[in-house]
């Protein structure tokens, strides 16, 4: 029989249409990230979140990595369409959002 971890929760049914899912948002760390990295496999789609901490001569960007996110396909496509919602939301309430400035 395994043994269960001290402080580890057990989920002892999965919640069915009507039940409401109650989360502590208050426990887990909280980052500012101004930089992202995407990358994808056949199994998996990873953010990599940072925060540029200086900008160099000669293109070099020195940055501070704060956390790797692993998704399935599955759940990173929900992720993009509730950030896409999320995004116009907000831009019907404060206005367009504008984009880098362009580079040469």
């Amino acid at each position: 029989m395994a043994r269960r971890r001290r402080g580890a929760q057990v989920a002892r049914r999965r919640p069915t249409t009507g039940d409401q899912v109650r989360l502590n948002w208050d426990q887990g760390p909280v980052y500012y990230a101004n930089a992202v990295d995407l990358g994808a496999s056949l199994w998996d789609i990873k953010l990599r979140f940072a925060e540029v901490l200086e900008v160099r001569e000669k293109k070099t960007i020195v940055m501070r990595e704060l956390a790797k996110v692993y998704l399935s396909p599955q759940h990173a496509a929900v992720l993009a369409a509730a950030l896409a919602n999320s995004i116009r939301e907000y831009e019907k309430q404060f206005g367009k959002i504008p984009g880098p400035p362009a580079t040469s």
